[in-house]
């Protein structure tokens, strides 16, 4: 009797697929843009004139956002789903955020 490797291969190109989506949805690009910031929450979380909601990555980026309360500054922001996160702010003056590839992927959390 001779057995089938049709469900092994099924199995492996299953987990290939997967594998590769997974990680599709983990790849985030970084963006940037001059916002008018309107307020500044004490949750993390900035809200632009847009109508947008920045969450804010860190406690200090929350301190500095709220200098830029009212006025507008530069964001470099990444997007997951329907979440923004902002990463960084500087005012609108200085120069262009400088956006590099990564070069491996981030460590994932198992």
């Amino acid at each position: 009797m001779k057995k089938s490797l049709f469900p092994l291969g099924l199995a492996i190109t299953v987990l290939l697929i997967t594998s590769t989506l997974s990680f599709a949805k983990m790849a985030v690009s970084l963006q940037q843009k001059v916002v008018q910031i309107t307020t500044v929450s004490t949750s993390g979380s900035l809200e632009a004139a847009d109508g947008s909601t920045y969450y804010l990555r860190s406690e200090p980026l929350q301190e500095k956002a709220l200098s830029f309360e009212g006025k507008q500054a530069r964001i470099l922001f990444y997007q997951s789903g329907t979440t923004l996160t902002c990463v960084e702010l500087a005012p609108v003056s200085s120069p262009e955020f400088e956006i590099k590839p990564l070069k491996s992927p981030p460590p994932t959390a198992r």
